[in-house]
């Protein structure tokens, strides 16, 4: 199964968790809170009456699964990082430099161990930090995260509405990417 992550487009956002749980909340793409993982603080939502209205699916034969579980399609809101991560799954690879379009030479595993983010594109010899190369809706960058869980990832998108309202309620610019098979805990505790 895959996750659809929303994230502010700047990986550095500092954005109140509790408020975007009350916009969550407000838009009623989340209901009731389902659990809270005690070692990475991430917290489980119920998917919420509106639901539908924010979240496209393509498939012909979705299967969500109970609304009041985390064992069928759930959101989960992410506590706020010190420092930007990387988001990454089965599905993600290395991204495109921003000048020459052409896929980074370095393998993930080495961008994710690079402390200071930077790349160095091996065609034409651009640098930029990770986060401003194009992973192609396969990975991303961030502080804080909202996760749409057990879904298929080529099924799922946000709606452009729901995006308008994270950027106008926050302030900040929204984005999304989906991965597969990712664990979360890996990524909050290492």
């Amino acid at each position: 199964m895959g996750r659809l992550l929303l994230a502010p487009r700047h990986p550095h956002a500092v954005l109140d968790p509790q408020a975007l749980q009350q916009w969550l909340a407000t838009f009623e793409l989340i209901g009731a809170m389902l659990d809270r993982d005690p070692t990475t603080g991430i917290q489980s939502f119920a998917r919420g009456a509106r639901f539908f209205d924010w979240i496209g699916f393509t498939g012909c034969a979705v299967q969500l699964g109970e609304t009041d579980t985390t064992a069928g399609c759930h959101l989960r809101l992410w506590p706020l990082l010190p420092t930007p991560r990387l988001v990454y799954g089965r599905n993600s690879r290395a991204p495109c430099c921003q000048q020459c379009r052409k896929r980074a030479a370095t393998s993930l595993q080495s961008l994710i161990d690079t402390p200071d983010c930077l790349v160095i594109c091996s065609h034409c010899g651009h640098r930029a930090p990770a986060w401003n190369w194009d992973w192609r809706g396969q990975a991303g960058y961030a502080r804080i995260f909202c996760s749409i869980e057990d879904i298929f990832p080529g099924e799922v998108a946000p709606l452009p509405a729901l995006l308008t309202q994270l950027d106008q309620h926050s302030g900040i610019a929204w984005h999304w990417f989906v991965v597969q098979d990712s664990d979360t805990s890996k990524l909050l505790i290492g």
